[in-house]
């Protein structure tokens, strides 16, 4: 028999919990206070009497559906946000086994963390915590419950920002190898070896691409301007310009020609495609490393479109390219390259190579 607190009527004690049961449009409704301190408990409850509360769910998936549907009301989140949204918290919703959100305790949002940790750098774990507590806070923005469950998380020492995300020669390999189609391989070659950004391949058009010349001209469009609003070329590797030969130039624009300009930021937002295929190649890969005997630890959710656009840089860094010359083939300062990227020259332990 749960035990009634005498100070204020609805609160009583579950377990070490307090709730708070109250009326609304004729359905008693129970509230938990996610709280064992009576005080707390009274604080909390009075805060909500009489206002509006947002009924829980019956689990977290169903929560999470709520907060998409009122993200998209107000057009708050892109196309990749909710994309991001979505991949963060089908992993936190397995986590914790599909509990509904006002059940979910600071012990499981810890556990969380730690387990992402294990795969994950710390910024990178940041960034799935600042997901999973942007829904918190609406949680708590609905009264759905009381508090933002992520605050109370204690992180670890965050890496240096210079030390930018970049991967390596192989796993850029093997997602241009186990891309489903051949737009999608355009998208990876343009981000991986030439280092375009985002939008500048949804806009590229064949007049860029001179494969005589050997090089790609980032210029401005009719539908597009470029980000410093000064043209730019990069050379084509010859792996690029072989693609290209087979893949063809393609009219009025070079990936998916057919889509046109609507109301959305992009005219084609890949961030859909890349983020699957990111997932089934770690998917592939794991099931060859489970094979094998060895942990499934292949994770390339965090290969992000920019993120191949830094590892254009950073191959060319480590062999020996000079930062000018990359500044002027990403379209940024010298200053803003060599904060990126000088640390990965060979520098003065080239001269190991010697001996």
């Amino acid at each position: 028999m749960p035990k009634k607190s005498k100070r204020i009527k609805g609160i009583y004690l579950r377990g070490n919990t307090f709730w708070y049961a109250k009326q609304v449009k004729g359905k008693r409704i129970f509230i938990s206070l996610h709280t064992s301190d009576e005080s707390e408990a009274i604080s909390r409850a009075a805060q909500t009497k009489g206002e509006a509360t947002f009924k829980a769910g019956e689990s977290f998936d169903s929560d999470f559906l709520r907060y998409e549907s009122a993200k998209q009301s107000i057009d708050s989140h892109t196309a990749r946000t909710q994309e991001w949204m979505k991949t963060v918290m089908r992993q936190f919703s397995a986590y914790v086994s599909n509990k509904p959100a006002h059940l979910v305790t600071e012990a499981d949002v810890a556990g969380f963390y730690r387990e992402i940790r294990k795969r994950l750098t710390e910024n990178g774990a940041r960034s799935y915590m600042r997901a999973v507590s942007s829904f918190f806070g609406w949680t708590r923005q609905t009264k759905m419950r009381f508090d933002n469950p992520v605050k109370a998380i204690k992180f670890g020492k965050a890496s240096q920002p210079a030390r930018t995300l970049f991967a390596t020669k192989e796993q850029r390999d093997l997602l241009i190898e186990q891309a489903p189609n051949e737009h999608l391989k355009f998208i990876l070659y343009c981000a991986f070896f030439a280092g375009m950004r985002f939008n500048e391949i949804c806009e590229a058009r064949p007049d860029w691409f001179n494969l005589d010349g050997g090089y790609v001209l980032i210029q401005k469009t009719v539908t597009f301007i470029p980000k410093n609003k000064k043209n730019r070329s990069v050379p084509l590797s010859p792996r690029f310009k072989a693609f290209l030969e087979t893949y063809g130039k393609k009219s009025p624009f070079m990936l998916h020609p057919q889509v046109t300009h609507g109301s959305a930021r992009y005219r084609y937002d890949f961030a859909l495609p890349w983020n699957r295929h990111m997932e089934a190649v770690a998917k592939n890969l794991n099931k060859e490393l489970v094979k094998s005997g060895k942990r499934a630890s292949a994770d390339f959710s965090w290969i992000t479109p920019h993120v191949a656009r830094h590892t254009f840089a950073s191959i060319l860094a480590q062999n020996g390219e000079s930062i000018y010359k990359i500044a002027k083939w990403l379209g940024d300062t010298t200053e803003v390259t060599e904060k990126h990227y000088a640390h990965l020259a060979p520098g003065d332990t080239a001269i190991a190579a010697l001996d």
